[in-house]
């Protein structure tokens, strides 16, 4: 299947693992969001840094539970806006109980792609947004906005049907690319975001969240993605502005450090350094990718660590 998404030029990659973000060199996002809870509070802790570190934007924003908001103060980054959940769910209140009955132990999954999209909801129209997931750490600078106004996006290798069934139902599209979109991260414009709510809430003659819980299949524990119903539709509207990012990333952080804390510890930097972030998900197992006697010894001194 050919990709409407082009490879970032050399150049791109040349100037992507640079120090030079670090003294402005790089093109400002407009604002990085992410969605966190408490029980994802040690890995945000790690993140947070990382990400005013090596993602420059005018603005970052995490956005937590309403109960949480002391937590995050408290462990994240002054240059970080720490912003209650309700401010954002109010965009779709009315359909809160539905997706609470729908979803149930799923609710908090869906309940953060809510909010990231009420959040898009809100950009301004040449805002440039990157939805950035709370568990994942940035490791290099990251370059998601070219000179010409195009936009980076990393590369994903899942196909899950479900997700493509409710893109099909919501928004009358199928999938241009054999790549996914799902990468822990995802830029947007503002305008673009406005063209997308538009089409579906024309289409199904709605508000945006009904036109979604009509679309989505709660009997899939996973049944809907964000970032792949929002990447499905740029490929059919603005495929001449998406590019490739070049850099490789991984999901399996604990596969290479155990916990996120342990990130900065020399003796993981050599197998990490091939990427430009890793993510932190709880279904991971400590030190995966190290053969059998030295991973046995890495999860022996986790486990010391932990009952200090």
């Amino acid at each position: 299947m050919s990709s409407p998404l082009a490879a970032t030029d050399a150049a791109q990659a040349s100037a992507a693992s640079s120090p030079s973000h670090e003294r402005g060199f790089f093109l400002k996002i407009g604002v990085v969001v992410s969605v966190c809870a408490k029980r994802d509070a040690d890995v945000w802790a790690v993140a947070a840094p990382q990400i005013a570190r090596f993602i420059s934007a005018s603005r970052y924003i995490v956005i937590v539970p309403d109960g949480d908001v002391a937590v995050f103060r408290a462990c994240t980054p002054s240059v970080f806006d720490v912003v209650a959940e309700s401010i954002y769910v109010a965009e779709f209140l009315a359909q809160l109980g539905t997706i609470q009955q729908l979803a149930g132990q799923r609710t908090g999954w869906y309940l953060q792609q809510f909010i990231k999209l009420a959040f898009l909801r809100s950009a301004a129209p040449d805002e440039l947004v990157l939805i950035w997931d709370a568990d994942t750490i940035p490791l290099r600078p990251l370059h998601f906005l070219n000179a010409d106004g195009t936009l980076n996006f990393y590369r994903g290798e899942e196909f899950h049907a479900p997700y493509f069934s409710a893109i099909a139902k919501l928004a009358g599209q199928t999938r241009l690319t054999d790549r996914s979109f799902i990468a822990q991260c995802f830029p947007i414009y503002g305008r673009w975001a406005a063209e997308f709510f538009g089409h579906i809430e024309v289409r199904h003659a709605t508000g945006w969240a009904n036109a979604l819980l009509d679309c989505i299949d709660f009997a899939e524990p996973s049944g809907f993605s964000e970032y792949e119903t929002l990447g499905t539709f740029l490929t059919h509207t603005h495929p001449n502005e998406m590019r490739l990012a070049s850099g490789s990333w991984d999901r399996r952080g604990r596969a290479y450090t155990g916990e996120a804390q342990m990130l900065h510890w020399r003796c993981f930097h050599r197998p990490l350094r091939r990427l430009d972030f890793v993510a932190y998900e709880k279904w991971d197992k400590p030190f995966e990718v190290f053969p059998g006697l030295l991973r046995r010894l890495l999860r022996s001194l986790l486990i010391a660590k932990g009952r200090r």
